[in-house]
């Protein structure tokens, strides 16, 4: 995932610098987190593995954590929603065109 700038990249992996994070965001910083340990100590994250980006969200925006958890998973739910209308109009199509199998 390539986002804006050097500047922005490194800013952006700064707890509580960004505010509300894109689904696209967290999911950078995400990235991040779970290969750096130092940046992890950093954002407070305890442990090892996957993190879930609601946890990134408010780390993200202390000012309102739980605002931040909400923004995240309603960007989560847009982004389900579109992945799943897509998988409809692809079905659709397949099932619109006629396919002979050999045999």
């Amino acid at each position: 995932m390539q986002l804006n700038s050097k500047f922005y990249d490194r800013k952006l992996l700064q707890p509580g610098w960004a505010g509300l994070l894109t689904l696209e965001e967290a999911e950078y910083i995400r990235a991040r987190l779970e290969v750096n340990q130092t940046l992890r100590r950093k954002w407070s994250i305890k442990g090892k593995g996957k993190i879930p980006l609601t946890s990134i969200a408010a780390k993200a925006y202390p000012e309102d954590p739980q605002a931040a958890r909400q923004h995240i998973q309603k960007e989560q739910r847009k982004a389900r929603r579109r992945i799943h209308s897509q998988a409809k109009n692809d079905v659709s199509m397949i099932r619109s065109k006629k396919v002979t199998v050999a045999t």
